[in-house]
């Protein structure tokens, strides 16, 4: 026996029907990330030790890069992130930055050292960084750093010739000549073997021979 359904119940079927499955289908919306990003402006992979540094810091908010003005910032340096030395603390202007100025640590045991940023808010990181329990951490370099240029008298040597070599050294934070340190030359034949090996100390200019 077929039983007879009416043209009511029908049309509201085809208006139920579709609406069920388009609630059934729908999952939960998803929720927009909340922080900010926050960016490390200029070059912070050396610090001179005792120098007094300014690193500029951008916070944006993460889903449309707008400024975030008035968050809290903390900068530190340590070995890890639990022992940082707390250097800075701070927050961003109405355009998002803020200017973190801080002497750097001396007599570190190790000149291997992190830079970490911590905020009252999450943060993604925008400079490279990594980002290790809600703080943003970059490696850094405490310690002098020079640049060096050797020069010899001429491009190479017979047997019982005497090479004359010359150093420049200068100081690649201050820009200034490394004068009074000691520099240690060692000049060895191209199969290893050591020729000379001679400590010099650096003129006023930086300069050794």
């Amino acid at each position: 026996m077929t039983r007879h359904v009416s043209p009511s119940i029908r049309r509201r079927w085809r208006i139920l029907l579709p609406l069920m499955l388009l609630i059934l289908g729908c999952g939960p919306t998803a929720q927009p990330l909340q922080g900010n990003i926050i960016t490390l402006l200029g070059h912070t992979d050396i610090l001179h030790p005792g120098a007094q540094v300014t690193i500029p810091l951008l916070v944006q908010e993460v889903n449309n890069r707008r400024p975030s003005p008035n968050v809290k910032i903390d900068v530190g340096i340590g070995a890890d992130l639990d022992s940082a030395t707390p250097l800075f603390s701070g927050r961003t202007g109405a355009d998002g930055t803020v200017l973190a100025t801080f002497t750097v640590p001396e007599g570190l045991a190790d000149p291997n050292q992190f830079l970490v940023v911590r905020s009252d808010i999450a943060l993604f990181s925008g400079s490279g960084g990594a980002l290790t329990q809600g703080a943003l951490t970059q490696p850094v370099f405490v310690g002098p750093a020079y640049n060096v240029l050797l020069s010899t008298d001429k491009p190479r040597y017979q047997p019982g010739q005497t090479l004359h070599a010359r150093v420049l050294v200068l100081d690649k934070l201050a820009l200034r000549p490394a004068q009074g340190q000691d520099v240690r030359l060692r000049i060895q034949d191209p199969s290893g073997i050591l020729l000379a090996d001679q400590t010099v100390t650096l003129s006023e200019w930086g300069i050794g021979s």
